[in-house]
């Protein structure tokens, strides 16, 4: 039993479990009835906090983009110059890899796991689109600040960059995931300095 299931009240479990077995093996392969097992949780609990398996989905999406919102504010605050700002995210992604916790970006990967058959799942799969414009606006505004402080070239577009680089970052990750060759990641920082010099 993991530590956390036995410390955290129903709901927590419930979402922790989201987190771990959505990262792992997608919206469509992962069951109520396995979310339920793996946060050591009853159906009353679930439904208790739930209405269906799209709605914890939901839950768990609205976290990963706070997630990542958060984590790129304090690498922004942590290191001002985009090559320190990089080569800390990098660091950070080849640690969960080291420990075993890196599954790629949850939302891309939740998202292609999405088999669209209803309006719940369009719902989601519209989330995540929506999570990832947030996401560039959130890095369109660091490079902004990175431009202001004479870091980088002034005729850079700051959305088209910060989508470039979201993009190199999805599919690093993406090419990780399928093949388990960590080169994919280690070569994100020399990709990422290069966009911004």
């Amino acid at each position: 039993m993991n530590q956390w299931k036995v410390k955290t009240k129903p709901k927590q479990r419930l979402l922790n479990a989201a987190s771990v077995l959505f990262n792992r093996n997608g919206f469509e392969k992962t069951s109520v009835q396995d979310l339920l097992n793996y946060a050591d949780s009853h159906k009353a609990s679930f439904y208790k906090y739930f209405s269906c398996k799209a709605n914890i989905a939901m839950q768990y999406l609205d976290e990963q983009e706070e997630y990542f919102l958060g984590f790129l504010s304090l690498l922004q605050k942590k290191h001002q110059k985009p090559f320190c700002f990089f080569q800390l995210w990098v660091k950070l992604i080849l640690r969960q890899v080291k420990n075993g916790n890196f599954f790629g970006c949850p939302v891309v990967t939740f998202a292609a796991t999405i088999d669209v058959v209803d309006e719940s799942e369009v719902a989601l799969r519209n989330r995540a689109f929506q999570i990832e414009r947030n996401w560039a606006k959130q890095l369109s505004k660091i490079i902004t600040i990175w431009k202001n402080a004479g870091y980088m070239d002034q005729t850079k577009c700051e959305v088209e960059l910060a989508n470039i680089i979201l993009t190199l970052y999805q599919g690093k990750a993406i090419l990780y995931r399928a093949t388990g060759q960590e080169v994919y990641l280690q070569s994100l920082e020399e990709a990422f300095i290069r966009l911004v010099k």
